[in-house]
């Protein structure tokens, strides 16, 4: 078999075999050398049980094949993980890890996995393993247990002999679930409606059932592509209060700065581009430490808002509120509701470069903003502990 990718498939192909017939039962995602993922109701077909039937096929095999290129490889298999179908639509079962009874060669490349997220074309394949049998469709709805498709009323659809197999998207450069079933047009649907819908089960459904089952070690080997963070909906102001200044030099190529002293406040102005981000907590990140030098050069700054405290000195450091401020952070802010944060740093021993960090939350996504002063890092340096100069020590 030849392991590289042709023809626009970026994995193998699987069938899962019906064991009556040697006919195809269904699709398959190929995992690893060793395990292949499909629909629990697959499987039942394939062994010739009723589709929804929940009880766990101890002790039965069935055969699969990976396609690759022109070449199949016919292995056998056997269910180790069952999650069983469910007659609810949108259930959150029907899945069933195979062990595979040889493994199959290292060349082939597992698939890879991605969230699912509304919007995303997708490409799926039936389970006869041919090339041209892919069937274009979009996620045109996708909450985390369940995605429904909607295909264009031109090309492939998908239909029986798909179910178990990968949604390949092309902007994630990844599969982002599984297929499951065709929706037969009843209840809201008539004849006056071209129903090209399918049910899906979305990767994070699929991580989460699995790891429920106990076989965190199948999600362990599954290749998952990282998450790219989602864009900040925030802007950030900074400004600084009651701060007086020292002049440090610089060490070695780096240039002379002037820093504030410890006990400065830095308020942060912050709000957002739509309404409802809610801001969930705020840290420090300490960037380096090193021992001060210089003379004091005092200065003056300006303001006033939510009032907490840097602690510098401590690892890791740590954000508390001053008398004013709420215990526990939560902010909700918005385009006519911004809020104002006054940061006081302290440290009593170092020179230190940091940076705030705010963490938000919107529209389901999580995120973390990191904000300095004038586009580079936040600054702040102990006083000396006699005089004006650190170099001036008892």
């Amino acid at each position: 078999m030849d392991g590289t990718p042709r023809g626009g498939v970026p994995f193998p192909l699987v069938t899962v075999l019906s064991r009556r017939d040697a006919q195809v039962a269904g699709a398959g995602a190929f995992l690893s050398p060793r395990r292949v993922l499909t629909c629990a109701h697959v499987v039942n077909e394939a062994l010739g049980r009723d589709p929804y039937d929940a009880e766990r096929p101890a002790g039965e095999s069935l055969d699969i094949e990976l396609h690759s290129g022109d070449s199949a490889l016919r292995i056998g298999a056997s269910p180790s993980v069952w999650i069983p179908p469910t007659r609810r639509n949108g259930g959150t079962g029907d899945l069933a890890v195979l062990d595979l009874d040889e493994p199959a060669p290292d060349r082939l490349p597992p698939v890879q996995w991605s969230r699912m997220a509304m919007g995303q074309t997708v490409r799926a394949w039936h389970g006869s393993g041919q090339r041209r049998s892919f069937a274009d469709t979009r996620v045109a709805d996708c909450e985390d247990l369940v995605g429904y498709l909607d295909a264009p009323l031109e090309g492939a659809a998908i239909g029986p002999g798909y179910s178990g197999g990968p949604l390949w998207s092309r902007e994630a450069g990844a599969a982002v679930g599984l297929v499951v079933a065709h929706v037969v047009p009843e209840g809201p649907f008539s004849g006056q409606h071209t129903v090209r819908r399918s049910r899906a089960l979305p990767w994070q459904a699929m991580h989460d059932a699995l790891i429920k089952a106990g076989a965190s070690y199948v999600v362990d080997e599954c290749a998952v592509l990282p998450v790219q963070p989602p864009e900040a909906p925030l802007d950030f102001h900074t400004s600084l209060e009651h701060a007086a200044y020292a002049r440090v030099p610089g060490v070695g190529a780096a240039r002379p700065m002037t820093v504030p002293l410890s006990g400065h406040t830095i308020k942060v102005f912050v709000t957002s581009r739509e309404p409802g981000v809610v801001l969930t907590d705020l840290r420090a990140v300490v960037l380096e430490r090193r021992d001060p030098r210089g003379r004091i050069t005092p200065a003056r700054g300006v303001l006033d808002a939510r009032p907490y405290t840097a602690l510098l000195d401590e690892d890791p450091p740590r954000i508390v509120p001053r008398p004013g401020a709420p215990r526990h952070f939560a902010y909700t802010v918005g385009p006519d509701d911004p809020e104002l944060f006054a940061v006081c740093p302290q440290t009593e021993r170092w020179l230190v470069t940091w940076l705030l960090e705010f963490h938000w939350t919107f529209r389901g996504s999580n995120g973390t903003s990191r904000v300095g002063l004038a586009g580079g890092p936040l600054h702040t340096v102990a006083w000396p502990p006699l005089g004006l100069s650190w170099e001036e020590r008892p």
